[in-house]
Formats: structure tokens, sequence, C-alpha cells
């Protein structure tokens, strides 16, 4: 039987209101012939009147929190969503910031009082081994769903370096590499990041599905 894939697999809308977040996922979706809307995008282009809704991260995990967001703009939209869930985990910190990331230095989410709280933390401290989390997780309909996580590991600078990239990225140094990641954004240095892994895993499972011709 002749069989080809499924009508989903032509977009996916990608639960965010993070300009840097989107734009990484879209590019990734690039090779797997996949388009990428963010909920404003779809909005617009499936004539949608209700404003998207922003719902609040109140699980204990990536996951849960990952699932949350996907749900919340598919009952909005009825269309397929994939939400993420990242966070940059501290070994000498027990795991922090981890799951509160992008509110560590409280609820305003502002990434560069984050990044100075983290090295006002870590001022003394000789292990400072750290990665960053992703966790995907896709509804591509009421009763199918796709999961996908991954690593990038590394350490905490002793200072901020480098103006690419966004979030951590100015003090998460990529094992390896000696630079932090803003550092090889802004050279233009290829890395594999934590959600570009864990989107590629996505993506090339979505890409396999097949259904009856």
């Amino acid at each position: 039987m002749e069989r080809k894939k499924s009508m989903y697999l032509e977009e996916l809308i990608f639960a965010t209101q993070n300009a840097g977040k989107l734009a990484e996922v879209k590019k990734t979706a690039e090779p797997y012939k996949i388009k990428i809307l963010s909920p404003k995008e779809a909005a617009a282009l499936k004539k949608i009147t209700t404003a998207p809704p922003n719902p609040q991260e109140t699980a204990d995990s990536f996951a849960g929190n990952a699932e949350i967001k996907a749900r919340a703009i598919y009952n909005w939209c009825r269309l397929p969503v994939i939400g993420d869930d990242s966070g940059l985990e501290v070994e000498a910190l027990g795991g922090a910031p981890g799951l509160y990331s992008s509110r560590y230095a409280g609820p305003e989410q502002n990434a560069a009082l984050n990044r100075k709280k983290l090295l006002k933390e870590l001022k003394n401290e000789t292990n400072r081994r750290a990665r960053y989390v992703s966790f995907i997780y896709a509804v591509l309909s009421d009763d199918q769903f796709l999961t996908a996580t991954d690593t990038l590991e590394g350490s905490i600078a002793l200072e901020e370096r480098g103006s690419g990239g966004f979030g951590y990225d100015s003090v998460f140094v990529v094992n390896g590499t000696g630079l932090t990641l803003a550092e090889l954004k802004e050279r233009g240095i290829p890395v594999k990041t934590h959600r570009i892994k864990a989107l590629e895993r996505l993506f090339k499972e979505i890409s396999s599905s097949v259904q009856p011709a």
C-alpha cells in the first residue's frame, strides 16, 4: 500500500513569546520542510480573532511546563503545536536556577539581572559545571503527541562574554570550545544547542511519520 506523510507535517505553531527561541526553532525546522509559526502569526494566517493564551508554568518539571504551554495553545487554535521548556542547571547550586531560569532574579523575567544574580551566587565557587536542558512537547491532535529532550554541557564563566544569543548565553561556556555560547553565536560558529538537538530529534520523528494514502 502506498503511504504518504501526514498533512500535519506542513506547519507547527511554536508556543512562545520569545523572539530568540522562535528564530532558532524556525531555522532548525527548515531542513525538514516544516513551517513554524508563532501564535500571533498563526492568528493572522488562520484568522483567529481571540488572543492567544499565556499559560502559567506551574508544573514541577520541564516536561510538565512544556506540555502546559503546548496544550494551552492547541486548545486555542486547534492546530498542531510544539511547546518548549528549557533552563540552566548549575551543579554547585543543586540544579538551580532550573525551572526558574527565566525568573531567577524575580518575576519580571529580566535576563541581565538573572545573569548578574547567577555570577554573584558563584563568586567564590570553584565547581562551575552546568548544563542547558530542553524539553519539547508536541501536540499533533487530540490524542497524538510526541516528546523530545536533550542537553548542552558546559560551565559558568567568571564574567559575561559575548553579545550573541539570549538568556544565559553570555555566561555559559560550551564544553570543548573555551567560548561562551554568546561568543560562538556572535562569531557565527555553528553549535547545536540543547534546544536544537531536542528539536532535531522531534522533527526527525515527525518527518518519518506516515499514514495510509
